[in-house]
């Protein structure tokens, strides 16, 4: 899930890097880290006082030089905001350690073979990716900008449509977006499907006409179909941006319900664009031509792209001013981007009684994000999973949805405990030690020589220091779904299998997840379960990672009903668009093969 980072770093809660368990094949997510520069350092308009330089000379020195704006301003126009974002130069040499390390990392990619082919996948057909043809290309490119760079590796791994594999631009990208001050949505009218205009956030009107002063500002538009978006088809533009822009996901309905109304619950991607994963938009503005179904009426309305500049801090200023007020509905604009799910808070359980009959239990993910302890996080997920059946129970409900909307995934371990602790049916003669879901994946990671040399020095760890042994190719961490007993040496990685689609890959694996249980009452204490027509599973697309295993198995066993929407009419919308994968950023690659003794680097 996109992470916005408006605040500034010492606002925002310390990153911890905690292992991630999160199912299946190995999937590596390609982190770009290198080429950060400091805006401030590459400033032309960077102001040193030296010694023996009188305050009053250094204030008229200020004043006679324009503000960096890229330095001071929250807010900017398109313009202003690709002088910044193009202000970090290009620079080669880091261009090849960036290349030198994916060609590295790559093969360990489960799809490494049948991605260079068109392919079926599920429902949906997959277009052919060379990305070896596509590093050479830019590996040959000279670029005039560093993220003009950094647009190109992103873009070659966004045509994967495989959200565990993308490559992440440098941190400093992410502090820049633009902005529509609008909101869409996808209704079904006359049995036609149409876009619409929702209410505009009131913050962001402000902002508007605060930064847009001799604008027109037309924002009377609520409920309005939008016709046609910079003289296309509404949908049709739409459909386009979702497809060529937010390609992270394989389903094309998903694409579009990010696209349209985003992660959470109102902003999408259309009008809300960090530059950390998309392409700065080549107009200032965007054209709404819109309809007025019970008046018969038509215009056009026209709204600037407004700049969000995470990296200013353009200090104190009087509150009448206009800087004043424009601070002040930065900070606004934060909180309201916070409730619309784009700065990822730590994801919570709630529960809602609808009715008399039927309650609702929201699961927002399956680990914690922002740096919060992830064994706190453990405990309270399941406290609040207990305590939301138990009055599920208590109050004689009889219908359970789980929303899963917007569930991005986290530690598989968790996922299985809590299907264990949902659907005490699957164990009817009563929970076993050691025995649950977890127990029936089978898993397998992509056969490389980076793999096969990380699991040998794991085996010799194991031997020489097995306090230190944590890593997941650590032999301790995997099971044999064959014998079910816990592996010893680096023969889980070694001894591998041919695959028919996946080609050379390990033997079947599981992890060791029966501690989660103990987070739990046993299955049927306080819950006993319900029959599959009184469960219901919703989604609107994004659930990846552990929430599609745990989604999945829950489809397979035929335990709920499950329901996607959104998406595009009369089409079939998926319940969840990427799969479950060990997700291995790059960068911790680095620090394992660091423990394990090897420069593999």
């Amino acid at each position: 899930m996109e992470t916005s980072q408006l605040l500034q770093k010492e606002q925002r809660k310390k990153d911890r890097s905690v292992p991630l368990k999160i199912a299946a094949v190995i999937a590596l997510g390609l982190v770009g880290s290198f080429g950060l520069y400091s805006l401030a350092t590459s400033s032309p308009n960077q102001l040193t006082a030296t010694v023996g330089t009188s305050t009053a000379a250094v204030q008229q020195q200020q004043a006679a030089k324009p503000k960096n704006v890229c330095l001071t301003s929250r807010f900017l126009t398109l313009d202003q905001l690709k002088t910044c974002v193009h202000s970090i130069p290009y620079n080669a040499t880091e261009k090849a350690l960036v290349l030198e390390h994916i060609r590295r990392t790559w093969p360990s990619y489960v799809f490494t073979e049948i991605s260079k082919t068109q392919h079926a996948f599920g429902p949906y057909s997959l277009a052919a990716v060379d990305v070896a043809g596509a590093l050479a290309a830019i590996e040959a490119t000279d670029y005039s900008n560093d993220l003009e760079l950094q647009n190109a590796l992103y873009n070659v791994f966004k045509k994967l449509q495989d959200a565990h594999t993308s490559y992440h631009k440098p941190s400093v990208y992410a502090q820049f977006y633009a902005l529509q001050p609008a909101s869409l949505i996808s209704v079904v009218r006359d049995g036609k499907q149409i876009i619409q205009f929702s209410k505009p956030d009131a913050t962001e009107v402000n902002v508007y006409r605060e930064f847009f002063p001799t604008d027109a500002h037309d924002f009377d538009v609520v409920g309005w179909e939008v016709v046609e978006i910079d003289g296309e088809p509404a949908l049709n533009a739409l459909q386009a941006f979702a497809d060529d822009h937010v390609g992270i996901l394989k389903d094309g309905g998903t694409r579009f319900n990010l696209a349209v109304s985003g992660f959470g619950t109102g902003r999408g991607q259309f009008v809300y664009r960090p530059l950390s994963s998309l392409d700065l938009p080549t107009k200032s503005f965007v054209e709404y031509s819109v309809y007025h179904a019970a008046t018969n009426s038509t215009k056009t309305v026209t709204y600037n792209w407004i700049g969000l500049n995470g990296v200013a801090k353009p200090g104190r200023a009087p509150p009448a001013s206009h800087n004043g007020k424009l601070e002040h509905y930065f900070e606004r604009l934060v909180r309201h981007l916070i409730y619309h799910s784009l700065f990822e808070p730590t994801p919570v359980v709630s529960y809602d009684a609808m009715d008399n009959s039927v309650g609702v239990l929201k699961i927002a993910g399956f680990s914690a994000i922002g740096g919060d302890d992830n064994g706190s996080f453990t405990q309270d997920f399941s406290a609040n999973v207990t305590d939301a059946l138990t009055e599920f129970t208590l109050t004689n409900k009889s219908t359970l949805i789980l929303d899963l909307t917007g569930n991005g995934g986290g530690d598989i371990c968790l996922g299985y405990a809590t299907i264990r602790y949902l659907f005490p049916q699957l164990d009817l003669p009563g929970p076993r030690e050691g025995v649950g879901p977890h127990t029936e994946a089978v898993y397998h990671v992509q056969a490389s020589p980076l793999v096969s040399l990380l699991a040998t020095q794991g085996e010799a760890l194991l031997r020489t220091d097995p306090g230190s042994c944590s890593s997941e190719f650590c032999p301790n961490q995997w099971y044999s779904t064959t014998t079910k007993r816990q592996f010893l040496d680096a023969s889980w990685a070694t001894n591998g299998v041919a695959n028919t689609v996946l080609g050379d890959v390990t033997q079947g694996l599981y992890y060791g997840c029966s501690s989660y249980n103990d987070f739990f009452p046993p299955p049927g204490a306080n819950f006993k379960g319900l029959s599959p027509e009184y469960v219901i599973l919703v989604s609107h697309g994004y659930c990846g990672s552990t929430c599609s295993v745990f989604s999945s198995f829950i489809q397979e066993h035929n335990l709920a009903k499950t329901v996607a929407f959104g998406g595009y009419k009369d089409a079939p919308q998926q319940f969840f668009s990427f799969p479950g994968g060990q997700v291995y950023n790059t960068v911790r690659l680095l620090d394992d093969d660091g423990m394990e003794g090897h420069d593999w680097w």
